[in-house]
């Protein structure tokens, strides 16, 4: 039975796994339904039990990933989702609290000679256990290191709400001249940062993660689920008031900026997103793309193919 289970969620893109007594679980949003999480709950010893057996440990979702994960060290992994001999690299940061699964579909959104790389940061997903970061100077240090160290083929940091953020703080400390971009999805610049979130109380933190979008009612409402995430969403949280910046206060990149705007994200809109002009020295563009603050989850062949367009200089079209 528990078997038969473990299959039938791993072909709904459910990942689980056990780490040190404990039964972990993560999968896209419509995956994780009230049926799935009282499975999860009904069966967890059972589930301990077998993934603890060596059986199930790698989840479907990622043994489709070429290259696997490199651990270059400084406390951060990359999760390669898609593998090119040669051509443009692109690093992607997901949002405070989410890990690279968040991306998944983007292993077949890709363009061909376009590889994609994650950025896993400790606190989440499989590496729930370990100590996330609390601010963004070691972060980025480490993330600078990890790309600096990738290869030498010219690349893109893309940053996904607060990982807009470490990402630009990324770009000030890459050694090589490959950069090529900087892209901001679903973010305004450090300068229109407010701080005192991660201070929240859980219930007001889950109402607005409610808000926001993109983790699923069930999941905010299940008391395990809970325990994992607000932990690192707060340290996350955490990071992003470190990167915070005085009206005025700029420290632009010498890379152009792309800014990718939800259609409908009314935390990070145009108006809002449009003052990361302000933060480059090499030009500036932003596109409108369809959906909410949580958009680059579903719309990465989208977002993929305005990255090559622009990747060797501003092209017509964009704001």
């Amino acid at each position: 039975m528990i078997d038969q289970l473990l299959q039938d969620l791993r072909s709904n893109n459910v990942r689980i796994w056990a780490k040190e007594g404990r039964l972990h679980f993560d999968a896209p949003k419509d995956a994780m339904t009230p049926e799935v999480l009282a499975l999860l709950r009904g069966n967890k010893e059972g589930l301990l039990r077998r993934l603890e057996e060596g059986t199930g440990q790698r989840p479907a979702v990622w043994e489709e990933m070429p290259g696997g994960e490199r651990e270059p060290g400084g406390g951060v992994r990359l999760k390669r989702l898609t593998a090119a001999t040669d051509g443009l690299v692109v690093f992607v940061l997901p949002p405070a609290g989410a890990g690279p699964s968040l991306f998944h579909t983007w292993a077949a959104d890709a363009p061909e000679g376009v590889e994609v790389v994650v950025v896993h940061a400790p606190g989440r997903e499989d590496r729930i256990d370990e100590p996330p970061y609390r601010r963004v100077a070691p972060l980025a240090d480490a993330i600078a290191a990890a790309v600096d160290a990738y290869g030498d083929r010219p690349f893109v940091v893309l940053g996904h709400s607060a990982g807009a953020l470490i990402a630009h703080q990324v770009l000030m400390r890459v050694r090589s001249g490959r950069a090529r971009l900087l892209v901001t999805a679903a973010s305004t610049p450090p300068d229109r940062v407010v701080g005192d979130i991660a201070a929240m109380s859980d219930d007001d933190l889950l109402a607005a993660m409610a808000a926001w979008g993109g983790t699923p009612d069930q999941v905010l409402e299940d008391p395990l689920s809970r325990g994992e995430f607000l932990p690192c969403l707060r340290a996350d949280l955490e990071v992003v008031e470190s990167c915070a910046r005085a009206e005025g206060d700029i420290e632009p990149v010498d890379v152009p900026v792309l800014a990718l705007v939800g259609a409908e994200d009314t935390f990070a809109p145009l108006s809002e997103s449009l003052r990361w002009a302000r933060w480059s020295t090499a030009g500036f563009q932003a596109y409108v793309v369809p959906g909410g603050h949580f958009f680059p989850a579903t719309e990465g062949a989208e977002i993929l193919a305005l990255i090559r367009r622009h990747v060797d200089g501003p092209v017509p079209g964009g704001i």
